[in-house]
């Protein structure tokens, strides 16, 4: 009769208990995601969205606004409709962030509970080897402890496909910070509109009551080019026109000096034709000034969210696990060279900066992810394997890195290799395993004719990780003709997923 003793049980417990460890630590990066969605405060730009609509509503397009300034009334619609678009947008984006956010709570509740389970199992696991009684099999505390490092595992992917639903929850929720505050935005400059153009209509309308047509005409054009001048005014003509404005200041005193004289004749004459250049440079300046403050909003939003997303990251972390310590100080210090963008008001070049680096960022963090994941499970791996041939007589196995970096370090993601000294002067192994958990073998010092010491030596080997990880000898070379079941190439690797539950559960 045979089974699991506390030597088979105590690695699989210690491993059980780094992935939930690992979990553990997952968990915190993931509440700091969290606190990114928090961060990015929709509550103040809605509030003010939503009071401008209101006001913008309460302000009814009069009789006197559809006649006398029919194509301004028609221009205010348009801009109502636009608002209500980006109200519309960010409202859609916003659910679409709650959505996700609901989501990943939920999912990271059920990781909760895994991990809860988890830990009772590797709890119960530990308390039985600690109360047995040496040289009794721990068959139960065996599946306990197996159980308890599955659950940490399926744990761990809820997780992260918990943190990939609050990484989209954050980019519409920067979308719909975007829309709110744009719809803000284009509000106040609707209300300003909106007022100027309702004083213009009642000005018009004292105006065509009028009797005699020149003086008609006069007050018309005097209240418009009243309301033109001072909506240039009040926008920042000289940055977004420099000069256009000084160079109808001349027309206009002239037509305040004829104005005041009562001269209607020559008023009503060169007062329309004022006003169009005037309302020109209007429109002009206009566009260009809504057109520098939406990019110059759309600049700063989008690089203030993404400095919140990678300020969780650790750039040590990134070089460590990517070997790429130049590509990732500079996808760093980008963030900085497109601060300086913006000051520089090169808002595209900045956005474009911003966005190249992010990605870059991402790219790392994904590759840094994957590998460290990967050499923790091959460590696993060269644990197993070196806990083996120190049981089979073995010296104490050791084990180093293919490469080093500039500084002398290990880089953790290159081949690792194994060597144990046998205990008598032949049948040193010495294996080389890659981030896959693929191994070459190598068994030194047999001679020609002692081809079954090696062949002996090997299947030792696999019977002592049998238990643990699939060790198929696919290439035994001069050992071949030992066992004539033997095939060719040497490979090892993890056993699949699907194996580890089905042995699990057998």
């Amino acid at each position: 009769m045979s089974g699991p003793k506390a030597a088979d049980v105590r690695p699989k417990l210690r491993r059980a208990v780094e992935e939930i460890e690992k979990l553990i630590n997952n968990a915190r990066r993931n509440t700091k995601r969290l606190d990114q969605l928090s961060s990015v405060n929709l509550d103040s730009s809605i509030r003010k969205a939503n009071e401008l609509q209101s006001e913008i509503a309460s302000g009814t397009v009069t009789e006197a606004m559809l006649k006398y300034t029919p194509e301004d009334s028609s221009l205010l619609q348009s801009q109502r409709e636009e608002i209500d678009r980006q109200l519309m947008r960010g409202r859609k984006e916003q659910d679409l962030a709650e959505q996700l956010q609901q989501e990943a709570s939920q999912l990271r509740a059920e990781a909760e509970t895994l991990l809860n389970s988890a830990v009772k199992a590797a709890n119960s696991a530990a308390r039985g080897m600690a109360e047995s009684i040496n040289g009794w099999y721990l068959d139960e505390e065996q599946r306990q402890a197996n159980l308890a490092r599955r659950k940490a595992q399926n744990a761990l992917s809820l997780e992260q496909e918990a943190a990939e639903k609050l990484r989209q929850a954050l980019d519409h929720k920067k979308k719909a910070k975007n829309a709110f505050d744009s719809a803000a935005n284009t509000g106040k400059k609707y209300q300003k509109f909106y007022s100027s153009i309702l004083e213009t209509a009642k000005e018009r309308e004292t105006a065509a009551k009028i009797k005699e047509e020149n003086q008609r005409l006069t007050v018309s054009s005097k209240a418009n080019i009243d309301s033109l001048t001072a909506r240039i005014q009040d926008l920042n003509h000289e940055k977004f026109a420099p000069g256009e404005y000084a160079k109808l200041l001349h027309s206009l005193q002239e037509f305040q000096q004829n104005f005041e004289a009562g001269n209607y004749a020559q008023t009503a004459t060169t007062g329309p034709g004022i006003a169009a250049q005037l309302q020109t440079l209007e429109q002009t300046v206009s566009k260009r000034q809504n057109e520098f403050e939406s990019a110059q909003l759309s600049a700063r939003n989008n690089w203030e969210a993404a400095r919140e997303e990678i300020s969780v990251l650790d750039p040590d972390q990134l070089i460590r696990w990517t070997g790429e310590k130049e590509a990732v100080t500079n996808a760093f210090q980008a963030f900085d060279q497109a601060a300086e963008l913006i000051q520089q008001e090169s808002f595209a070049a900045a956005e474009e900066l911003t966005a190249s680096s992010l990605a870059s960022i991402r790219t790392f963090a994904g590759t840094a992810e994957k590998r460290a994941a990967a050499a923790n499970q091959r460590m696993e791996l060269a644990e197993v394997i070196m806990n083996a041939l120190y049981e089979q007589g073995y010296d104490t196995p050791t084990f180093y890195y293919a490469q080093q970096n500039q500084a002398g370090e290990d880089v953790e993601f290159s081949d690792l290799t194994i060597f144990a000294k046998a205990p008598g002067t032949r049948g040193d192994m010495r294996m080389n395993i890659d981030l896959e958990g693929k191994v070459k073998l190598e068994v030194e010092g047999i001679a020609e004719g002692e081809e079954s010491v090696c062949h002996k030596l090997i299947s030792d080997l696999q019977a002592g990780v049998g238990n643990e990880i699939d060790f198929t000898m696919t290439d035994w070379g001069r050992a071949a003709g030992v066992d004539s079941d033997a095939r060719i190439a040497i490979k090892q690797q993890m056993k699949e997923q699907e194996k580890i539950r089905e042995r699990q559960h057998g």
